[in-house]
């Protein structure tokens, strides 16, 4: 599995366009590998 820290996630979550407040905290690794 991989982890990365809080800015990381943010920040590629950014670049994805997810909201932080719409991600959900449970699944926000499955999302970004589904878009990428």
């Amino acid at each position: 599995m991989y982890f990365e820290s809080k800015h990381e996630r943010r920040r590629r979550d950014e670049k994805v366009g997810i909201p932080k407040l719409k991600r959900p905290g449970a699944r926000p690794c499955r999302n970004i590998a589904a878009r990428s």
